[in-house]
């Protein structure tokens, strides 16, 4: 049936005398690209929607039409087109004014392109879409705002990771202009890494994500930087409480070609420094970002893009002791248009993440350093071949250099020492179909095969029963293990009217590499390890069946989403193991579980009265035959009931309201329920892993947003921005303290624990106000 479709749509594009437009769509004010901007004829009932380059492509029948432009907080634009040939049309939309400017959520566009489209579990914000929405301290977050989705949880409290539908926070391949970023936390996970000026949209996709992405099992969070306004000078930045940030763009030739740049600065250190005595004025923890980013057109055809960041977090304790981390980036795209169908891009990408942990002390050379380092290949074409069908093809090869906590020490040292670097070349073809096969039902169906070989130099270990028994040395470059991965994926989508759909998908993911910690938080010192001729890589299964629904002409979005997934091979450290003082291998420990839940997200994107409201019902358990006795055990993610609320009001034209409550299930952990006594030593026993939770977790968070009028210069537009986290002061509790013993637990009082004098819970992050300053030109 599937094949009889296709062909039909062939042999009536042949048929017809049919005529391809191709073009851009952009911001008429800065020159930007539109990504995911809509080409619509009204007469055919056909469209398109531009790629991540604002590039669109569409083949119609000859004659006169209308087309209808539009994009979310733009002005919708109607032309008349007169087709008798092939040409390209480049259009530009201006953003609403200020004084009818409707603020949006969300990246569903306006005539229902949610309801038609094949994506599930999709979402994309831009800076402008978190302006209101309340964040600890003032600094806005992309990664906070994505933690109130339906299917995401945030972990602890005011922290940056994600953790989506059941899996760990190494199994979210985040990318910044194509290259990945491997930690994405500052201040141990306190803000992240984004710089929200510098960023010009985000979409998350939660699984079922398309063959061109692969690597991890949970999801994909596509982040792309401003290419710099190409029509005029523009500056814009803001100074808060714990850091600064400035952004300039501007044309190097007008409308061909434009720069970005933009930094971020925290100044705790500097603001310290007054009030502590002069022996401790060398101490000190701060963090920077750096973005930037350059491109312009050679000729029609061809467009070059250079883009980088640079981050790091700096911890120093005099002259004893520093713990500097961070990122690396460069990205350099070609992009090259063959004909009116045929859109082309290659990448040359450079992604680092390191850190280095020095102690100053004269007497002892003790030094560690890890990280990961990638050099990445990446080629893909979009083919249009008519408006029913489309292909995406390509290939990726990224050559990857683990260093697993690399350390130099004293030479009676007990820790290992100077451990061998692991190289990885990773080599992976993939291509798609979006395909039309009837008016009302579409399919997207993908392949992606990967090729992941570990290289030499490597030295292989056979244990029995703990103990080495055999080596085997590999030569630089020779083949240490090779493993091999098909993964399809299938989404369709059937329309049952012009306001609801259902769609269904299905993907298999395949993870080569994967974090290995000792805490629960955000570590800089986690260590990225691949899969080896011992440790297996992690595979998952997800299904997915969804209901959309728009209504009120689609500026509100209803959507019931349930997913099931299955994953193989994850990974856990041996309780109280040290790899920088152990081998790392024979601590790994491998295991299966399963994670399954249903979310409900309503959104509303337009208007003064803005917003969305998003329940999620969610179980994830694990399984390792060393752990638990066998048994199965929630994961330490499984947080059953998650609420999110988020309101945002312009009550004037300069003064908006925003308002955000979340509630979840309390975090799982081990328990202790007794102790006994062994050679003079206490030692606790416990509970069945994660048999226990923290008190349930809510908050409400406020925030004011003023804009003062502006004076004599129409330019400059500034904004107050005026916070409290933690409204009404919940205690959350987040860590259990027996000080009578010394111990610490994560968790709420056990009355049960023989011996324990006194029990403090934890809290932080009580009512915490603030005020930022932002300001534009």
């Amino acid at each position: 049936m599937v094949l009889l479709c296709f062909f039909i749509c062939i042999t009536t594009t042949i048929a017809q005398n049919n005529y391809s437009i191709n073009g851009y769509i952009k911001d008429k004010a800065s020159g930007e690209d539109l990504i995911g901007a809509t080409l619509y004829f009204p007469e055919l009932k056909l469209g398109t929607v531009t790629n991540t380059y604002g590039f669109y492509s569409i083949t119609i029948p000859e004659g006169v039409y209308k087309a209808r432009v539009t994009f979310i907080g733009f002005n919708t634009i109607e032309k008349e087109i007169s087709l008798d040939k092939d040409f390209q049309l480049d259009i530009e939309l201006s953003p609403i004014t200020e004084e009818l400017e409707e603020v949006v959520i969300s990246g569903k566009k306006v005539g229902h392109e949610n309801i038609r489209n094949t994506k599930t579990g999709v979402v994309t914000i831009s800076p402008k879409d978190i302006r209101s929405v309340p964040v600890i301290f003032g600094e806005q977050d992309i990664i906070k705002t994505l933690q109130l989705e339906s299917g995401v949880k945030s972990g602890t409290e005011g922290m940056s990771g994600m953790y989506v539908r059941g899996g760990s926070n190494d199994q979210n391949l985040i990318l910044l202009d194509e290259a990945p970023v491997y930690n994405v936390s500052h201040a141990g996970g306190l803000f992240s890494v984004f710089n929200s000026d510098a960023i010009k949209d985000a979409t998350l996709i939660k699984g079922n994500y398309p063959s061109n992405f692969g690597g991890r099992l949970s999801s994909v969070l596509d982040i792309h930087m401003k290419e710099g306004n190409n029509q005029k000078f523009h500056m814009e930045g803001g100074i808060g409480l714990i850091s600064s940030r400035l952004t300039v763009e501007s044309p190097i030739v007008k409308g061909k070609s434009s720069f970005m740049i933009s930094g971020r600065r925290s100044y705790l250190d500097l603001m310290s420094k007054p009030f502590v005595d002069k022996d401790e004025r060398n101490n000190g923890f701060y963090f920077y970002d750096l973005n930037a980013k350059v491109n312009t057109w050679i000729g029609k055809k061809d467009r070059i893009f250079l883009s980088g960041y640079f981050g790091r977090d700096i911890i120093s304790i005099g002259d004893d002791f520093n713990i500097n981390w961070g990122n690396k980036t460069g990205t350099v795209r070609w992009n090259h248009l063959f004909n009116n169908k045929l859109f082309s891009n290659v990448s040359l990408i450079f992604s680092k993440y390191d850190y280095q942990l020095t102690d100053g002390n004269k007497n002892s050379d003790l030094s560690l350093e890890g990280g990961i380092e990638d050099i990445n290949l990446k080629t893909s074409f979009q083919y249009y071949m008519n408006p029913k069908i489309k292909f995406d093809f390509g290939a990726d090869f990224i050559y990857h250099t683990f260093r697993p906590g690399r350390l130099v020490a004293e030479s009676n040292s007990p820790i290992e020492q100077n451990r061998d670097l692991i190289n990885a070349l990773e080599g992976s073809l993939f291509a798609s179909a979006n395909i039309d096969l009837l008016p009302n039902w579409s399919i997207e169906a993908g392949l992606r095969y990967t090729n992941f070989a570990v290289l030499g130099p490597f030295q292989s270990k056979s244990r029995y029963e703990g103990q080495i028994t055999t080596t085997k040395d590999y030569k630089d470059g020779e083949v240490v293990k090779l493993y091999q991965s098909p993964e399809p994926r299938l989404t369709t989508t059937y329309v049952l009217n012009e306001n609801n759909s259902l769609k269904a998908a299905y993907s298999r993911n395949q993870q080569f590499y994967h974090i290995l910690s000792t805490t629960s938080g955000s570590n800089p010192m986690d260590v990225w390890y691949p899969a080896t001729e011992d440790i297996m890589p992690s595979t998952s299964n997800q299904y997915l069946l969804g209901f959309y629904h728009d209504f009120n002409k689609g500026k509100w979005n209803a959507s019931v989403e349930g997913y099931y997934k299955d994953f193989y091979n994850v990974k856990e450290l041996n309780s109280g193991s040290d790899i920088f003082k152990e081998s790392i291998e024979p601590n790994i420990l491998e295991g299966d579980g399963y994670a399954y839940g249903i979310e409900f997200s309503l959104k509303k994107t337009s208007g003064k009265l803005r917003g969305w409201a998003n329940y999620t019902y969610s179980r994830v358990w694990h399984e390792f035959k060393e752990l638990n006795n066998g048994k199965k055990f929630p994961g330490g993610q499984d947080r059953p009931h998650d609420i999110s609320i988020v309101i945002m009001y312009q009550l004037s034209k300069s003064l908006e309201l925003g308002a955000l409550w979340t509630y979840q299930t309390g975090q799982v952990y081990t328990q202790p329920q007794r102790k006994y006594s062994y050679a003079g030593m206490e030692i606790p026993m416990y509970s069945d892993i994660n048999g226990a939770r923290f008190e349930n977790y809510h908050r409400m968070d406020f925030n004011v947003t003023y804009t003062p009028k502006r004076t004599r210069n129409r330019r400059w537009k500034q904004f107050w921005t005026f916070s409290v986290y933690n409204l009404y002061g919940r205690s959350n509790p987040i860590l259990l303290r027996y000080e009578d013993q010394g111990y610490g637990y994560s968790g709420k009082p056990v009355n049960q624990i023989s011996g324990a004098k006194k029990i403090k819970a934890i809290s932080f992050f009580k009512f915490v106000p603030s005020i930022t300053y932002n300001f534009t030109f």
